[in-house]
């Protein structure tokens, strides 16, 4: 059945080659949705996961640009989804096709930021206060390193251990609050390890703004809750992250 506007009137010269049938649309959906199941299955692979290790599911709505696979962000104290700072529960985009900016990931616009808790880490965390709270960059990697007996939360960027800005908002501008997701493991002082990336110093722009980020973390750990920064970078040689390292 060929899908026409109403009243429309019969296609003429090019506009005749200009013909979505139903048929078509669901063969464009099939090629899609197996497209992006394939490249969720191998994208995971290449961190050492399945679709078992944690919740994810495909997108193939909408154009070819948008799609990809959302990762999901559960509260391990509950078993549900966390929410953003819009109140929708809060995922984050891996894209199909990356970006011309080279963007990779896509999160809703006001949705602000959540940290990656594994459940397994988290049970660590809570049952071991005095052990490391292990942060790193990324959920793939979190879970990855947690996977592989090393307890880690991920962050989706390496100024995301900040609390949304919604949220940080005072009479005096941005506050450099702390990330609740991360403070629930901090009631007692203990020592905090941020894995950095292995390109945190590849060129002096990065090295600058790791340094920077570092520090500011450090000076906000002692001062909101007496706990100190451990800062590791994982070696160059490694080209990736914390779902690389054996």
């Amino acid at each position: 059945m060929t899908i026409l506007k109403e009243n429309a009137p019969a296609a003429t010269g090019a506009e005749k080659s200009v013909n979505f049938s139903e048929e078509n649309i669901n063969q464009d959906i099939e090629k899609y949705k197996h497209a992006v199941e394939e490249f969720m299955v191998a994208d995971l692979d290449k961190s050492g996961l399945t679709i078992n290790d944690f919740f994810v599911c495909p997108d193939y709505c909408g154009k070819p640009e948008s799609h990809g696979y959302w990762i999901n962000f559960v509260d391990p104290n509950t078993g549900n989804l966390m929410c953003g700072a819009d109140g929708e529960p809060f995922r984050r985009k891996r894209l199909l096709i990356q970006r011309k900016n080279g963007q990779k990931y896509y999160v809703n616009k006001g949705a602000g930021n959540r940290v990656f808790i594994p459940l397994a880490a988290h049970r660590f965390f809570a049952e071991n206060p005095s052990a490391p709270l292990t942060i790193t960059e990324g959920e793939k990697k979190a879970a990855a390193a947690t996977k592989n007996g090393f307890p880690c939360l991920g962050i989706c960027g390496i100024w995301n251990w900040l609390e949304s800005k919604e949220f940080r908002q005072t009479q005096d501008g941005q506050s450099y609050a702390i990330s609740q997701d991360i403070l629930q493991y901090l009631k007692e002082p203990r020592k905090v390890i941020m894995v950095y990336d292995s390109d945190s110093v590849s060129t002096q722009k990065k090295a600058r703004e790791f340094a920077q980020c570092a520090e500011r973390f450090a000076t906000e750990l002692h001062r909101q809750v007496d706990c100190t920064l451990l800062r590791y970078d994982l070696p160059f040689s490694l080209r990736g992250g914390a779902d690389n390292a054996k």
